[in-house]
């Protein structure tokens, strides 16, 4: 809701954690109103007392500015980190083949922070410009990792490659049946 309210201000409320402090009576209150210990306090849903008075409508539509996982171009659905600034999509680099833009939230007003990763899920490129790293630094990540991970795809441009999910299948030598 946070980065809602910074990038498309209202009807989503502010929900930075001083605001929340000088508003606790307002959002948390009726929540809170009637319980006596300290158990009933801890049962409390806070996720419902911070949506307060916005409703389904508001709910639906913020899942589909914000959503909690993003499809890439191998066919995956890949969950999104999402923190107080940015919104981090970190997802194998063999599986944004394909892609030449950085994808997008809040109607493409918000770039995704894409870490690209390393077969061995280890960030190799960390990018909010997609198509700048295919143009620049991809050439010299691909020289680092092609030597070690040799089973995997390294096109040379990867804006015309296709995704792939998973590397191929190891190549076993056996002998030929008679």
């Amino acid at each position: 809701m946070n980065l809602a309210h910074q990038h498309l201000g209202e009807p989503w409320p502010d929900c930075r954690d001083a605001v929340l402090l000088a508003t606790l009576p307002r959002w948390l209150g009726p929540q809170a109103e009637g319980r006596r210990s300290l158990q009933e306090l801890q049962e409390l849903d806070l996720e419902e007392a911070l949506w307060g008075g916005l409703g389904w409508q508001h709910r639906n539509s913020l899942e589909a500015l914000l959503p909690p996982s993003l499809d890439v171009p191998s066919g995956r659905r890949v969950p999104l980190i999402y923190g107080a600034e940015e919104v981090v999509l970190a997802v194998r680099l063999q599986e944004m083949f394909g892609c030449d833009s950085t994808p997008t939230l809040l109607d493409g007003t918000l770039p995704l922070t894409v870490h690209l990763l390393s077969p061995a899920g280890r960030p190799a490129a960390i990018t909010r410009d997609l198509a700048g790293f295919w143009r620049g630094g991809y050439a010299q990540t691909r020289r680092e990792l092609r030597g070690r991970y040799p089973r995997h795809a390294w096109p040379e441009d990867p804006t015309r490659a296709q995704a792939t999910p998973k590397p191929p299948p190891r190549q076993t030598n056996q002998p030929a049946s008679a």
